[in-house]
C-alpha cells in the first residue's frame, strides 16, 4: 500500500497549493502585474494561468517518474494500469487547471 501512496501522491498537489497561491495572488501578484482592467495585455490572470499549467505539467511528470521508479512496466497489468492512470491524471490536471485558474481571475 505504501508503494501506491508514493506513486499517486501528486494528485494532492492541486488542493494543497490552492489556498497558498490564492493568498499570494491577492497580496502580491495583482500588485506586481495589475488586473486586466489596468493592463489588458499581460496581467495577474496570465501569471495565474502559467502557474497552474506548470503545476499540471509537474504533477504529471512526478507521477510518471514515481510510477516508473516504484512500479515497473514489466507486466501487462501494470502497463494497462499506467495508461489508465496517466489518462485520468491528465484529465484531472486539465480540469483543475481550468477550474482553479478561473476561480482566481480578476475582473
Amino acid at each position: 500500500m505504501k508503494k501506491w501512496l508514493k506513486v499517486y501522491y501528486p494528485v494532492l498537489v492541486y488542493p494543497v497549493l490552492y489556498f497558498p497561491y490564492k493568498f499570494v495572488n491577492y497580496i502580491l501578484i495583482v500588485k506586481l502585474f495589475g488586473c486586466p482592467c489596468d493592463k489588458p495585455d499581460f496581467n495577474a490572470n496570465n501569471i495565474t494561468n502559467i502557474f497552474w499549467i506548470l503545476v499540471g505539467i509537474t504533477t504529471i511528470l512526478i507521477f510518471v517518474l514515481n510510477f516508473l521508479k516504484n512500479i515497473q512496466l514489466k507486466s501487462k497489468k501494470n502497463i494497462i494500469l499506467f495508461i489508465v492512470s496517466i489518462v485520468m491524471l491528465i484529465l484531472y490536471s486539465i480540469l483543475l487547471t481550468h477550474v482553479f485558474a478561473n476561480s482566481m481571475y480578476w475582473d
